[in-house]
């Protein structure tokens, strides 16, 4: 009976680690752990007076006068939490990641300004392809080198509607450069002997955001990026990152939305929650965009109000 008692108990506290580590993936962010209010401390304390009770009025076992320090300090989770720390420093260095992953955001311009410096340069390449002076236009388009790939690749594209044979003629071998430089760079990559995955994820990205793939094959390179997505040693964080990017790539709409959201709940990033304004602006649905506003603009005083209610 006494073995019994102490298999019962070591199963329940088993039970009780896996409820922990549930808690915190899913209920746990630096904003619940200040107030005891959320879901985080709420279900910390119901799973712990659950474990006591039950060993104490159905098992009768004593576990102990530190039973009181269970409820108030989850132990467990705090260790689980400095263990994700230290693991986090045997991936991929934060910097790493940037300089692989994420470079359109290194230079994200927050400001209230409606156009960028580079808006300004597409609507000059337009301009100058609206000229009849071939021999300019021929000369632009084997000149312009923006930073931004796909941006050359959308001037390229216009230029294939031009009525010169000459310019469209040309426009088509850049076009074809670019395509062939990026495919042979994937192939290297794949090829080597020293598989780089963060380099091929890089490739693809670049691939699949150059504007040159269309229809099933851009959806065959979007599902590799994901399939690669997961091979990544990132952190949660960075991940979804990724992942919010794939599903607007993708046009997933239910599936962008709903990271968007799970992601400003976990980390308030005011970045994140522009863009969340942005998407239900494009959506047109005005009325829970402003709600949304005015709710997160209280906790948030750098949020980037969408244009036009910054004329409201």
């Amino acid at each position: 009976m006494f073995k019994r008692k102490k298999m019962i108990t070591f199963l329940l506290t088993a039970v009780l680690f896996v409820i922990e580590i549930i808690i915190i993936k899913y209920f746990y962010t630096p904003k619940n752990l200040s107030t005891f209010k959320s879901p985080f401390w709420i279900l910390h304390e119901i799973s712990v007076l659950t474990f006591i009770g039950i060993c104490h009025f159905l098992l009768k076992e004593d576990i102990g006068y530190y039973d009181i320090f269970l409820i108030f300090f989850p132990l467990i989770g705090v260790s689980l939490l400095f263990l994700d720390l230290l693991l986090l420093k045997w991936t991929v260095s934060q910097s790493l990641v940037e300089e692989i992953l994420y470079e359109e955001l290194k230079k994200k311009d927050t400001s209230s300004e409606s156009f960028l410096k580079s808006d300004f340069d597409v609507m000059n390449s337009y301009d100058l392809l609206m000229s009849d002076n071939t021999e300019k236009k021929k000369k632009f388009l084997f000149s312009y080198q923006p930073e931004d790939i796909s941006m050359k690749t959308e001037i390229l594209q216009r230029a294939l509607l031009d009525e010169n044979i000459d310019v469209i003629h040309y426009a088509a071998t850049e076009l074809n450069k670019i395509d062939t430089k990026i495919q042979e760079e994937i192939n290297i990559a794949e090829n080597s002997r020293e598989k780089d995955t963060y380099k091929i994820y890089k490739l693809y990205k670049k691939y699949t955001a150059s504007g040159l793939l269309f229809g099933p094959i851009l959806e065959f390179y979007q599902k590799k990026m994901f399939e690669l997505l997961n091979e990544l040693k990132l952190n949660s964080k960075d991940f979804e990152i990724e992942q919010l990017s794939l599903y607007r790539q993708m046009n997933m709409k239910k599936e962008y939305e709903v990271l968007l959201k799970k992601y400003i709940e976990k980390y308030s990033d005011t970045l994140i929650i522009s863009e969340y304004l942005k998407f239900l602006y494009k959506e047109n649905r005005l009325k829970e965009m402003i709600s949304e506003y005015k709710r997160y603009s209280e906790l948030h005083t750098d949020i980037e109000a969408p244009y036009f209610l910054a004329e409201i």
